[in-house]
């Protein structure tokens, strides 16, 4: 008799070996891909920052600023649909700012809604050392804050 192939006590071990791989391996890719994604979108805010900057400083340029204005630009305001369209054209990216804080002509806080709204929006906001910190949570603007 010819005993070629494997049995069925084998072809069962290898099964389970592999679906125990499976089960350490999977979770573990995920958390590669969150990562990458959460990164991507933190690398999308930098850039929206970087175009919202450049607008704010071209309004500087051509309107100025008073000493110590406080100026917060939410995107739900229709008001504001001029200035989100310019940094959207200056910088490219693809999620949303959701508002903005200058202080001075400066970004000082600025909300960003990444394209993948699984990953959350992250807050960039200038620590006291002149660094840019990134917070998961997102509060809303104090009502003191000068819209325009």
């Amino acid at each position: 008799m010819n005993n070629k192939g494997f049995t069925l006590a084998e072809l069962i071990v290898v099964l389970v070996i592999l679906a125990i791989l499976a089960a350490i391996l999977v979770p573990s890719m995920i958390s590669w891909i969150d990562e990458a994604n959460r990164k991507s979108i933190i690398t999308e805010a930098r850039s929206a920052y970087v175009a919202t900057q450049t607008v704010a400083s071209q309004i500087y340029g051509e309107k100025g600023f008073e000493r110590n204005q406080v100026i917060t630009y939410k995107s739900i305001d229709p008001a504001n649909a001029e200035f989100f369209e310019k940094i959207k054209t200056v910088g490219g990216f693809g999620g949303e700012i959701v508002y903005v804080t200058l202080v001075d002509g400066q970004v000082t806080e600025l909300v960003y809604a990444g394209h993948d709204s699984h990953y959350g929006d992250y807050k960039l906001e200038r620590t006291k050392f002149g660094q840019w910190e990134f917070i998961d949570t997102i509060p809303e603007p104090q009502e003191a804050d000068v819209h325009r």
